[in-house]
């Protein structure tokens, strides 16, 4: 290595030599420059770190700018420094007096309102009576009978009380029946106690069994019938549901009144519950 004079870079001082030199311990930390090379050695723990720039030369006088160039490309921000620390905050100013308020203006009085006319002075209530107790209801009155024109009635026809029930055969108009223990109609027979008494009367033709209407009381037209007039009729022991004229004698009938023959044509069914058994 030859060695050359050593030459003040701004703060560093730096020994130049004409060529390169092999790195030993005692370089550790110096700073060569390399005329030949134009390069900067610097010592390092174990060899040189070579860098191409060289130190800055001390600044000329400053010429009259030109004028400006084209901007170069941006070169590498270095790293930020430490921020120094915050100066103390200066104490805060003391706060203006506020203005005084403007005085609202005085606002406009109102017109005067019509007067009100005077209410008219209300009656005084009557106070009510007091209500009276109800009356207890009365009981119902008999009905009355209507009154019939039997010499008018038409043939075939019945008037007085009338029951619409079930009976539980096919049976003639103005047959008579008795009522079973099942609470069924059935046609009456004067032969034996368990099918009297005869206590209705059918007041049409029955196809079927079924419910229809039945005479307990009144008035009964049939101009097929030659009773004898005024005579009693009574519950027949030979056709079952029949009337006769002349009573069953015969042992063990049930001899039962029936009505009476009003005309030939016409009869008053009115059925007796006293029955005699002949013996």
């Amino acid at each position: 290595m030859e060695h050359h004079k050593i030459e003040s870079y701004g703060l560093f001082r730096v020994q130049t030599i004409s060529t390169s030199a092999s790195w030993t311990a005692g370089d550790e930390a110096r700073i060569v420059y390399v005329g030949d090379e134009g390069k900067f050695y610097f010592g390092g723990d174990g060899d040189w770190t070579v860098s191409s720039v060289g130190p800055s030369g001390a600044s000329g006088t400053s010429g009259s700018s030109g004028e400006s160039g084209t901007s170069g490309s941006s070169g590498t921000s270095g790293s930020s420094g430490t921020s120094g620390s915050s100066g103390t905050s200066g104490d805060a100013g003391a706060s203006g007096t506020s203005g005084t308020s403007g005085s609202s203006g005085t606002s406009g009085s109102s017109g005067t309102s019509g007067s009100s006319g005077e209410s008219g002075t209300s009656g005084t209530s009557g106070s009510s009576g007091t209500s009276g107790s109800s009356g207890t209801s009365g009981s119902s009155g008999t009905s009355g009978l209507s009154t019939v024109v039997v010499d008018s009635m038409s043939n075939l026809t019945v008037s007085g009380l009338l029951v619409t029930a079930s009976i539980g055969v096919s049976a003639n108009q103005f047959d008579m029946f008795y009522r079973d223990t099942d609470g069924i109609y059935l046609l009456s027979d004067a032969d034996q106690i368990t099918t009297m008494p005869a206590v209705a009367m059918l007041t049409t033709t029955a196809s079927s069994s079924g419910s229809y209407d039945l005479l307990t009381l009144g008035w009964a037209r049939d101009d097929s019938w030659t009773w004898t007039v005024g005579g009693l009729l009574y519950a027949d022991a030979t056709t079952s549901g029949g009337m006769v004229q002349i009573a069953p004698s015969g042992s063990g009938d049930q001899v039962q009144v029936v009505g009476y023959a009003y005309t030939a044509k016409i009869i008053y069914f009115n059925p007796q519950y006293t029955i005699v058994e002949i013996s």
